[in-house]
């Protein structure tokens, strides 16, 4: 039965991980063809691979192992918040929803029966709509939430190693749910300007045809 319960981890790992770099791909993509600020663009392109190249090198501390992906997104969306001169309550929202998330992801490891519900998915759209309030830019708003993502896996994680229940911070599945949420909203932006381009389209085609009816 012991052995059975290990392959099916290994199994669920092994389709987590799978989903994590085609996300990342998926994402790293959209980036590099779609987005038009060349300096940023550079920038998150490049981001991104060091952050592929980082998601299975681990730091070896006493008695815990921390994700060099985890720390580089972290420090990378805290200096692009810097960089962009992020107020001071924007900030200690974030912080504030980064430690909210972290006792969310406390509440699900301890209560393992949400796992039948897509919890941490509900929870990822759920934050994403608290940050439509903080920026109307998509690309900040994309970062603030891995700010937010980043900073809630850190503290859960490090409280849960420090009581023994797991020994590594950043896990596959931690990096998975943030790339997931950048995903999503690339894809929601996609949507919105798909509907910009659509209205745009049909208000050029009524205005001919009222200026041919006249």
């Amino acid at each position: 039965m012991l052995t059975s319960i290990m392959l099916k981890r290994k199994g669920v790992g092994q389709v987590e991980t799978a989903l994590f770099y085609w996300f990342s791909w998926m994402v790293w993509i959209a980036v590099v063809f779609f987005y038009e600020d060349e300096y940023w663009r550079t920038r998150f392109a490049t981001g991104l691979l060091i952050f592929l190249l980082l998601s299975e090198r681990y730091l070896s501390l006493t008695e815990m192992t921390l994700s060099w992906a985890l720390v580089f997104i972290w420090t990378s969306a805290l200096l692009f918040l810097l960089k962009i001169k992020a107020t001071l309550w924007q900030m200690s929202y974030l912080v504030t929803f980064g430690i909210m998330l972290a006792g969310i992801h406390l509440f699900l490891f301890i209560n393992p029966v949400w796992l039948i519900f897509p919890a941490r998915t509900i929870v990822m759209i759920l934050f994403l709509m608290l940050l439509t309030v903080m920026t109307r830019h998509p690309w900040q708003r994309i970062m603030m939430y891995v700010f937010v993502a980043s900073t809630g896996n850190l503290l859960s994680g490090y409280i849960l190693t420090s009581y023994g229940l797991i020994h590594s911070i950043g896990h596959i599945s931690d990096l998975l749910f943030l790339i997931k949420g950048v995903f999503l909203s690339l894809v929601l932006l996609a949507l919105q300007h798909l509907k910009q381009k659509i209205m745009e389209a049909a208000y050029k085609i009524k205005w001919r045809t009222e200026r041919f009816g006249q």
